[in-house]
């Protein structure tokens, strides 16, 4: 954004309205204007989104009803009533009963206050059980947690993966902070990969079980058969869905934001269309063949929507078509086939009560008379290719339409070709970026980065770089003791945590930890720094003993039990139901070797030096069912110190696997 783009940003026009109105009846967008008008001067309510995967939402859901100030607006969605009228600063209050309960499901990761207009395009994606997704511009997050519900559960949810991206570090702290608020599980998060970039900069991503490039590389050019192999680059390649929820003028908000209507220029959406086309054609180019990308906005803006949609279709290297949204809860209106596109004759003069608005019928016209920066895709393609486009498949979604009393929102759902030219060009792309990723894999960090090599810019996020860049010695020790080899490991190694994230997402992270792209957040924290430890600063020599002076915590934990399998790393040991209960009726006190099982004193002969264990109980299956973090000093046992302050949530599980009484 220039200069002038920030002075219209954040200028407040005392016109602002009557632009708006201007602007917007010239768009045509419905004959129902002075309702819009009037419907967007009433407060929007609050609504409450209840997990969708989770069976312990259910219990929210009756919760709410009960209150008999949620109504159901559609499944798992409910707006609270406001009987009262009161409104803090601007917005409903919520009564009280419905209050506890919302914040009570919030901190058992159970539901989020979300608008419901801002539900729909994920409602729109519909990413399967096991899909890889990117979220381009994910903060705040409401959409990023509405993803993890879908792709980490059911069949496939391990393989599941959210490449959550914003643009702004503060941005990506806002989205982390929001994660660990509404207490999402481990389960979820192992799969969240957050980083910060552009998303017009994002890299091609490459996804191997394996997390081994060179591997796979070498076995998809073994393969002989020409349809095998295809089959295979395609697996390799690419996101199945994409988040395209893009910066915008946000005038869909003002229900919610009235200052947003106060400040309301039509420059802020001309200015933005070039940012929001970049990000939507690379976030094009990121899908595999057959995948779906949905591109979103807040605003009633045909140029920050039907403009930029209608680009992305004509552009014929990028294979786009657009999809029915089909099932939506909520009435949207048919994108437009025309709009018009114009400049505040007086935007960079003094007069604030000028209104007029200067109309361009062409991008040549717009050059040569208008004071703005304007590009050719900012018009409509004409009637003839509007139609033959299928923009009418674009939904607008306006605040005076239906029952569901909303704000404002575009969606459009579309979808990469499948057909062979657009394969044997995605190939192409995978094969090169395999080739490319290969040769430079040889390239590592150094094993000791002093604080001052994190730029001051992204001072406020973690900087992961894969573990194995930093030190094989250290992965090696690691999953011998801990984690086995079916997840992926990245450093912090300045503030020396430790994380473990989804095996899939590996290669997709080994390059994605550069200065254009910083990996912020990969998956459940495993290791960190004990409280005492984390105010000093000092060089970590990361070397297979550098873990014995970090706390492993029991989010990790929880996230490894899926992924051990039954052949348990070294630092795992099982124990009795009984045991694990007296472990944490201490509350972080010892319990001497002596006064342990038979079964577990074997397992602790080969140790005789303090160490971290993980103390679990297994199934006759083999299944692990609780784990935990434990310290061996080779005298006693006790339960890990960062874990004291999860005592309560242990034993609740505990009684619930092992059936033991309170």
């Amino acid at each position: 954004m220039g200069n002038k783009t920030s002075v219209i940003a954040h200028r407040k026009f005392a016109c602002g309205e009557a632009l708006f109105e201007r602007y917007y009846k010239a768009q045509g967008l419905g004959n129902d204007f002075e309702d819009f008008m009037k419907a967007l001067k009433t407060p929007l309510p609050v609504t409450f989104r209840t997990h969708g995967a989770r069976d312990e939402a259910l219990e929210v859901r009756h919760a709410l009803l009960n209150t008999e100030e949620a109504m159901e607006a559609f499944e798992g969605a409910y707006v609270i009533a406001n009987p009262s009228g009161e409104t803090r600063r601007g917005r409903p209050v919520v009564p009280e009963r419905a209050r506890e309960v919302m914040e009570t499901a919030t901190k058992e990761g159970l539901g989020a206050r979300q608008e419901i207009v801002s539900m729909l395009p994920v409602m729109a994606l519909d990413p399967p059980s096991g899909a890889r997704v990117l979220d381009v511009c994910a903060s705040p997050g409401q959409k990023t947690m509405q993803l993890l519900e879908r792709v980490r559960y059911g069949a496939s949810g391990t393989r599941g993966v959210v490449h959550a991206n914003d643009a702004h570090p503060g941005r990506v702290k806002t989205l982390l902070q929001a994660i660990d608020r509404h207490c999402r599980i481990a389960r979820e998060r192992e799969g969240l990969f957050a980083s910060r970039a552009f998303g017009q900069d994002l890299h091609f991503p490459l996804f191997a079980e394996s997390g081994d490039l060179k591997r796979e590389r070498r076995r998809i050019t073994a393969l002989s058969d020409g349809c095998e192999r295809m089959d295979a680059l395609l697996e390799l390649g690419g996101y199945t869905h994409v988040l395209a929820d893009v910066p915008c003028s946000g005038d869909g908000t003002i229900r919610k934001d009235a200052d947003c209507l106060v400040r309301w220029h039509p420059g802020i959406g001309n200015m933005l269309h070039q940012t929001q086309l970049a990000i939507a054609r690379r976030c094009a180019r990121l899908l595999k063949p057959g995948g779906v990308m949905v591109y979103s906005t807040c605003t009633f803006n045909p140029v920050e929507d039907e403009a930029v949609v209608a680009s992305l279709l004509l552009d014929d290297e990028l294979s786009l078509e657009l999809q029915e949204l089909d099932g939506l809860p909520v009435e949207g209106r048919p994108g437009l086939y025309a709009w018009r596109v114009g400049e505040h004759v007086n935007a960079s003069g003094d007069d604030d009560g000028d209104v007029s608005i200067k109309w361009f019928e062409t991008f040549d016209e717009a050059n040569v008379n208008g004071s703005g920066d304007f590009m050719t895709t900012m018009w409509p393609p004409g009637p003839k290719f509007a139609r033959e486009l299928r923009l009418e498949r674009c939904e607008r979604f306006f605040p005076q339409d239906g029952a569901k009393n909303t704000g404002g929102f575009f969606v459009a759902k579309i979808r990469k070709k499948d057909d062979k030219v657009t394969r044997d060009a995605f190939c192409a792309i995978v094969e090169s970026e395999l080739a490319t990723r290969c040769d430079g894999q040889g390239a590592t960090t150094s094993k000791k980065v002093k604080k001052s090599s994190v730029e001051d810019v992204d001072a406020a996020i973690d900087r992961l770089v894969p573990a194995h860049r930093v030190s094989k010695e250290l992965v090696g020790a690691l999953r011998e003791k801990f984690c086995g080899d079916k997840v992926f490991l990245s450093i912090d190694p300045v503030r020396r945590k430790v994380y473990i994230g989804s095996a899939t997402s590996s290669a997709f992270l080994d390059k994605s930890c550069g200065e254009s792209v910083r990996l912020a957040s990969a998956g459940v924290l495993l290791f960190e720094p004990s409280e005492d430890d984390k105010a000093i600063e000092y060089d970590v020599d990361w070397n297979a003993r550098a873990i014995d002076d970090l706390c492993v915590t029991t989010d990790g934990v929880n996230a490894l039990c899926a992924s051990v399998g039954s052949k348990l790393p070294s630092n795992w040991w099982t124990c009795l139901p009984t045991e694990i209960d007296a472990l944490l009726a201490m509350r972080g006190e010892a319990i001497d070797l002596e006064d342990l099982s038979e079964q577990t004193q074997r397992q602790t002969s080969k140790y005789d030096a303090r160490c971290t264990v993980i103390l679990c109980l297994k199934k006759k299956s083999g299944e692990v069912v609780f784990a935990m973090p434990g310290t061996f000093d080779g005298n006693s046992l006790k339960l890990a110190e960062n874990a004291v302050k999860d005592v309560s949530t242990l034993a609740t599980e505990l009684r619930r696997v092992a059936k033991i009484r309170k």
